[in-house]
């Protein structure tokens, strides 16, 4: 028997402070006494098994034991067109940046952090400062995003990222994100908020093209909307400068009536940002949920 036992560090959200572990362990051809033969009917061998003991909860354990099925295709089904990014699509492992910025994805574990106002357990999950305002103004926002997450892992990426100063990497300056996967037609819908102190320096604009050009490597993402209201000069100002054009409008809970803005996918995103460096573009209210 081949046998794993891998420390973790304490749990700061949960009940306890000692040290757990997570135990597996590969019996050749045989299953240890015990222990099912499969779970969910998928294992690497009959007796290939995880157990927690003491640290990481069950959900995790399952997640782990699911990420090693086999063959490839079982673990990546085939996804249809327009229910958001495959998981072997490259958009599963963000890295997306522009020049002052690197938009970073909330987990869902940080995201339930937050939505409880639990700092103190969020903060050591990051790498920057976790802005101390936070969930205020964004509640409904992780409501809607969790729920997504939830049902759907593969599209954390997209969800909702954080915007970090790339030459302070503690600062926040906003958050970004796409209201959901792709529907059926190929649509993603941006929101996104730049933070008072860092309005003006041309952020946002910087923000919104690096998602959209990341966004679009996914063949199944044809067309990107943008729903602002009448009174938001600013990001009217930004959406019309990157080609979007209004084909309606909505109604919207915080602002009421709001205007529908898409543009086709497939643009040079990153060639917009040489005329319009430093605009006034920072605040995008779009329909709830953002």
């Amino acid at each position: 028997m081949r046998a794993r036992l891998s420390r973790r560090t304490p749990n700061p959200c949960g009940p306890t402070t000692h040290k757990g572990c997570l135990f597996e362990a590969v019996a050749a051809g045989r299953r240890l006494p015990g222990y099912p033969a499969a779970i969910h009917g998928r294992f690497w061998s009959p007796s290939y098994f995880a157990k927690s003991c003491g640290g990481p909860p069950p959900n995790l354990v399952k997640d782990h034991i699911t990420n090693h099925k086999h063959p490839e295709q079982a673990r990546f089904p085939a996804r249809p067109q327009g229910q958001g990014f495959h998981p072997r699509s490259p958009m599963t492992k963000a890295d997306v940046s522009s020049k002052h910025l690197n938009l970073v994805p909330m987990s869902l574990a940080l995201m339930q952090a937050l939505q409880r106002g639990d700092l103190r357990c969020a903060q050591p999950m990051v790498g920057y400062r976790i802005p101390p305002h936070w969930p205020r103004g964004m509640e409904s926002v992780l409501r809607f995003r969790i729920a997504i997450a939830q049902a759907r892992p593969e599209t954390l990426p997209l969800l909702l990222n954080v915007m970090v100063l790339r030459a302070d990497p503690e600062v926040v300056v906003g958050r970004i994100g796409f209201h959901g996967p792709a529907d059926e037609n190929g649509m993603l819908e941006i929101g996104y908020e730049v933070f008072a102190p860092y309005r003006r320096r041309g952020y946002a604009r910087e923000a919104v093209i690096a998602m959209f050009d990341w966004a679009q490597r996914d063949p199944a993402v044809r067309r990107f909307r943008a729903t602002v209201s009448p009174k938001n000069l600013a990001s009217r100002c930004l959406i019309a400068g990157l080609g979007f054009v209004p084909i309606g409008t909505q109604w919207d809970e915080h602002d009421g009536e709001a205007t529908i803005f898409e543009r086709a996918a497939g643009q040079r995103w990153r060639e917009l940002l040489v005329a319009h460096d430093g605009g006034p573009h920072e605040k995008l209210r779009t329909g709830s949920p953002q």
